[in-house]
């Protein structure tokens, strides 16, 4: 299919009013709604809405690897963990405990996430060589995840110390 405005047949893409947030935009069309042409539309998601209700700006700044507040934490964690993308806040990166047998990890996880981020906890002696542990929706033999309804998960991932006295972790999200 095509589209002509004013004569002109309009590139293929997402076409709105100027304002509209648009990729493509054309003062012959007004008002707020975006209109598709020869695209697939794009089909809501948790993050999307997450991210426009965090105040997110569609095609400037919600990406999810984008970092709008430089706090390292890209867009993609900051919906895992329950952040806020336009003011930094590391506290709500994994914790790390250390015990007499074992280093843990403990961290919440929004509910709108678990259909959508695939996580992987990884961890290392050094910051060279990793170690995945995955993070389903069970747990398993080294992740704990506490289910608290529509409250935040809680996830604990568990890594034996065996002769190790150092350890780093990092959590890894994939939309």
């Amino acid at each position: 299919g095509s589209l002509t405005f004013a004569g002109v047949q309009a590139e293929d893409g997402a076409w709105g009013a100027p304002g509209s947030g648009a990729a493509h935009t054309s003062t012959a069309l007004s008002g707020t709604g975006i209109l598709y042409v020869n695209v697939d539309v794009p089909v809501s998601s948790p993050y999307l809405a997450w991210s426009t209700g965090a105040g997110l700006t569609a095609g400037t700044n919600d990406g999810a690897a984008q970092d709008p507040d430089n706090d390292g934490i890209s867009n993609l964690l900051e919906f895992v963990l329950g952040g806020n993308p336009l003011l930094s806040s590391s506290n709500i990166l994994p914790a790390m405990t250390v015990g007499v047998e074992s280093f843990t990890f403990s961290f919440s996880r929004n509910d709108a996430s678990e259909a959508e981020a695939a996580l992987t906890f990884q961890h290392g002696t050094d910051l060279a060589t990793w170690t995945d542990v995955g993070i389903g929706n069970e747990t398993t033999l080294s992740v704990t995840i506490d289910e608290r309804g529509t409250d935040p998960d809680f996830i604990t991932v568990t890594i034996p110390k065996a002769a190790n006295t150092r350890l780093f972790g990092r959590l890894k999200a994939v939309k």
